[in-house]
């Protein structure tokens, strides 16, 4: 259970050995839920958009929009099944790319299929412990972000996003939400 916990979070969301963990339910859409293990002092992942995918012709435009190219490294917030990342490096050359989403299913999906230069990892983009590793990528190598969620969960990136662009002027965010 314990690796089953630290594969589908990674070593952000990972809790030291000796602090008491607890299962949770989190609802995976569109048809399912999962159990994870998480550390006893943290919140329950927080589900901000259901899953829909976004359609090629709106992927290959937002790439475009943002000037995607081989020298970017894109984070995808809210990944679902990975699409987007995938578009980024096999259609517009990025050099890597980086999948965001609390849906162990859909992680699970695009992990399968991903080459060396684009990950998957679980991430709860409501707890605030997420906006500090938000913060890390985007001071780092990160060049591009991608978001498809509803308004109330770009709000709560929004701060830590406009931060870091003030910062990296070359930093480059493309939204698309739920009406």
């Amino acid at each position: 259970r314990a690796r089953h916990w630290a594969a589908c979070c990674g070593a952000a969301m990972a809790a030291p050995p000796s602090e008491e963990k607890h299962w949770v339910t989190v609802p995976n859409f569109p048809h399912r839920s999962t159990q994870v293990q998480l550390p006893a002092t943290a919140p329950a992942p927080v589900h901000v958009a259901p899953y829909v995918a976004t359609e090629g012709p709106r992927v290959r435009e937002a790439l475009a929009l943002a000037e995607c190219g081989p020298h970017d490294v894109v984070l995808d917030i809210g990944c679902g099944d990975g699409r987007v990342a995938f578009a980024a490096v096999r259609d517009r050359g990025a050099r890597a790319a980086i999948g965001w989403d609390i849906d162990i299913g859909l992680l699970s999906t695009a992990r399968e299929e991903a080459p060396a230069n684009l990950s998957f990892v679980w991430m709860d983009c409501m707890a605030d412990s997420t906006l500090t590793v938000l913060e890390e990528h985007l001071l780092g190598e990160v060049t591009l972000v991608y978001l498809f969620m509803l308004p109330a969960a770009i709000r709560h990136l929004e701060g830590t996003l406009i931060s870091c662009m003030e910062r990296r002027p070359g930093l480059r965010v493309v939204t698309r939400r739920f009406h």
